[in-house]
Protein backbone atom coordinates (compact mmCIF):
# COMPACT_ATOMS: atom_id res chain seq x y z
CA UNK A 1 0.00 0.00 0.00
CA UNK A 2 1.18 3.59 -0.56
CA UNK A 3 1.90 6.43 1.81
CA UNK A 4 -0.14 6.49 5.00
CA UNK A 5 -0.77 9.44 7.28
CA UNK A 6 1.22 7.66 9.99
CA UNK A 7 4.27 7.96 7.74
CA UNK A 8 4.18 11.72 8.31
CA UNK A 9 4.63 11.54 12.07
CA UNK A 10 2.85 10.51 15.24
CA UNK A 11 0.95 13.75 15.87
CA UNK A 12 -2.56 14.27 14.45
CA UNK A 13 -2.53 16.65 11.50
CA UNK A 14 -5.23 18.94 10.12
CA UNK A 15 -5.85 19.07 6.37
CA UNK A 16 -3.77 22.24 6.05
CA UNK A 17 -0.87 20.75 8.01
CA UNK A 18 -0.60 17.60 5.89
CA UNK A 19 0.82 19.60 2.95
CA UNK A 20 3.54 21.06 5.17
CA UNK A 21 4.33 17.60 6.52
CA UNK A 22 4.62 16.23 2.97
CA UNK A 23 7.04 19.05 2.09
CA UNK A 24 9.13 18.32 5.20
CA UNK A 25 9.17 14.54 4.59
CA UNK A 26 9.96 14.63 0.85
CA UNK A 27 12.71 17.05 -0.21
CA UNK A 28 11.59 16.79 -3.85
CA UNK A 29 8.45 18.72 -2.85
CA UNK A 30 10.38 21.72 -1.51
CA UNK A 31 9.23 23.97 -4.37
CA UNK A 32 5.74 22.55 -4.82
CA UNK A 33 2.82 24.96 -4.77
CA UNK A 34 1.12 25.07 -1.35
CA UNK A 35 -2.35 24.59 -2.91
CA UNK A 36 -1.20 21.39 -4.63
CA UNK A 37 0.28 20.03 -1.41
CA UNK A 38 -2.90 20.90 0.45
CA UNK A 39 -4.93 19.07 -2.20
CA UNK A 40 -2.62 16.06 -1.97
CA UNK A 41 -2.96 16.14 1.81
CA UNK A 42 -6.74 16.20 1.59
CA UNK A 43 -6.69 13.25 -0.83
CA UNK A 44 -4.34 11.31 1.45
CA UNK A 45 -6.57 11.96 4.45
CA UNK A 46 -9.72 10.88 2.57
CA UNK A 47 -8.03 7.70 1.39
CA UNK A 48 -7.08 6.80 4.95
CA UNK A 49 -10.62 7.52 6.16
CA UNK A 50 -12.03 5.30 3.39
CA UNK A 51 -9.62 2.48 4.32
CA UNK A 52 -10.79 2.72 7.93
CA UNK A 53 -14.46 2.54 6.83
CA UNK A 54 -13.83 -0.50 4.60
CA UNK A 55 -11.87 -2.26 7.35
CA UNK A 56 -14.71 -1.69 9.83
CA UNK A 57 -17.31 -2.90 7.33
CA UNK A 58 -15.31 -6.09 6.69
CA UNK A 59 -14.97 -6.71 10.44
CA UNK A 60 -18.75 -6.26 10.85
CA UNK A 61 -19.61 -8.66 8.01
CA UNK A 62 -21.18 -6.08 5.69
CA UNK A 63 -21.62 -7.81 2.29
CA UNK A 64 -21.67 -4.74 -0.01
CA UNK A 65 -20.58 -1.11 0.00
CA UNK A 66 -22.35 1.65 -1.92
CA UNK A 67 -20.04 4.19 -3.55
CA UNK A 68 -20.97 7.74 -2.66
CA UNK A 69 -18.87 10.30 -4.50
CA UNK A 70 -18.82 13.93 -3.51
CA UNK A 71 -20.43 15.41 -6.60
CA UNK A 72 -19.05 18.83 -7.46
CA UNK A 73 -17.09 20.48 -10.25
CA UNK A 74 -13.93 18.58 -9.23
CA UNK A 75 -15.54 15.12 -9.35
CA UNK A 76 -13.70 12.98 -11.89
CA UNK A 77 -15.51 11.01 -14.61
CA UNK A 78 -14.54 7.69 -12.96
CA UNK A 79 -15.98 8.81 -9.61
CA UNK A 80 -19.15 10.00 -11.33
CA UNK A 81 -19.53 6.61 -13.04
CA UNK A 82 -19.03 4.73 -9.75
CA UNK A 83 -21.42 6.92 -7.73
CA UNK A 84 -24.29 4.82 -6.39
CA UNK A 85 -22.85 1.43 -7.38
CA UNK A 86 -22.75 -1.52 -5.01
CA UNK A 87 -19.36 -3.19 -4.67
CA UNK A 88 -18.94 -6.60 -3.01
CA UNK A 89 -16.86 -6.35 0.15
CA UNK A 90 -14.84 -9.35 -1.03
CA UNK A 91 -13.57 -7.19 -3.91
CA UNK A 92 -12.70 -4.33 -1.58
CA UNK A 93 -10.96 -6.70 0.83
CA UNK A 94 -8.81 -8.04 -2.03
CA UNK A 95 -7.87 -4.45 -2.91
CA UNK A 96 -7.08 -3.67 0.71
CA UNK A 97 -4.88 -6.76 1.07
CA UNK A 98 -2.64 -5.74 -1.86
Amino acid sequence: MGLKLGDLGAQPLGYNEIGDALRARFTSLANAEPAKLQSAGFTLARQNINIAHVTRMIENGVPYARVQAEMDVKTTPICRSLHGRLIPMAHLKAQLDK
